[in-house]
């Protein structure tokens, strides 16, 4: 996948170091760590996501993604190609029970909006780490990085899809051109809505959307 002259490649450090410290109080990824890496709740912290990271990233860029920055800014993200053409994803045996639950749920919303087959850029992560720039560095926000990458997407027609993980990044979405299609419910009976372990728990939500449909 080819990638807006604006922006480029991203080193898998700075992207695992960016969402590490970004998704520290993001309630799907405690849901996620302490499920995945089998720890209690209260471990959950900076050290945790990066590790954590530290496995995905790799994973996904082995799997055809594409981590995808601004230079000289605090935003990464990772990206993918993605075609949808109807029927259920294979899920690998290593891969984490929960992400695999998300996949089914938002497979069963792109079913029920989407009329296969269309390719799909999945923005899959992001974050905006302003902190970390350094003097005289680009206090950019993300729009700064998802705008070519929808103009991209739009210009081949493509559908840009993603999930987001909170009402804030659902919003800013939104702002950006994204619709929900769909609101999920992640870890019914297992978790609660900050993503702690409770049983018969409402779960965590999560809200599936589009751009370009």
């Amino acid at each position: 996948m080819q990638i807006p002259t604006a922006l480029v490649k991203d080193t898998q450090e700075h992207t695992i170091q960016t969402l590490a410290n970004c998704f520290n109080n993001d309630v799907f990824q405690r849901y996620l760590c302490c499920d995945f890496l089998q720890i209690p709740d209260s471990e959950f912290g900076l050290s945790v996501n990066r590790q954590a990271f530290g496995e995905f990233v790799p994973t996904l860029v082995s799997d055809g993604a594409v981590c995808v920055t601004e230079p000289g800014s605090g935003v990464a993200s990772v990206w993918k190609l993605e075609d949808f053409t109807g029927q259920p994803p294979a899920v690998e045996e290593h891969y984490p029970r929960v992400l695999a639950q998300v996949e089914n749920l938002v497979f069963q919303v792109k079913q029920r909006a989407i009329a296969p087959p269309r390719k799909m850029l999945h923005l899959i992560l992001i974050a905006n780490d302003r902190e970390s720039v350094p003097s005289g560095g680009k206090k950019s926000s993300i729009k700064t990085v998802v705008m070519p990458m929808l103009a991209m997407a739009k210009e081949n027609g493509w559908l840009a899809v993603l999930e987001a993980s909170s009402p804030k990044s659902r919003d800013v979405y939104k702002y950006l051109g994204f619709e929900v299609m769909e609101e999920v419910h992640v870890g019914v009976g297992e978790v609660d809505r900050e993503g702690r372990r409770k049983e018969g728990g409402e779960g965590v939500t999560m809200w599936a959307m589009v751009f370009g449909l």
